[in-house]
């Protein structure tokens, strides 16, 4: 599972789409919008003969933009594709915050 989460970061810097696992470590480091976290929301053992075969995992990226960013969901759409990634997404606005939040779900080999 490590090497994935990995991937998802790597895939993101060479993107040159701020990321992070979960949250930034602290508020001063969150970068401008637009950026993306990510998490793992579950997972599933496949099982074969027994025992599990392999594992998968679930996974939300979330983009956080201050206005409709086509461009960007995009390119986040891109990155999740290079991950050879199928996703479905969900948008809301968060009025107290002022921004809209795009939640992309994935499911990829743990």
């Amino acid at each position: 599972m490590t090497s994935e989460l990995k991937a998802i970061k790597t895939a993101f810097d060479n993107a040159h789409i701020p990321y992070a696992y979960n949250v930034f470590p602290t508020d001063d480091s969150s970068p401008a919008l637009p950026y993306v976290t990510g998490f793992v929301t579950g997972g599933e053992g496949n099982p074969a003969d027994d025992e599990n075969y392999f594992d998968t995992m679930n996974v939300s990226l979330v983009l956080f933009t201050k206005v409709k960013d086509p461009d960007t969901e995009d390119a986040v759409r891109a990155v999740i594709k290079t991950l050879g990634c199928v996703y479905t997404w969900d948008e809301a606005y968060m009025t107290d915050e002022k921004m809209y939040v795009i939640t992309y779900s994935i499911t990829m080999d743990a």
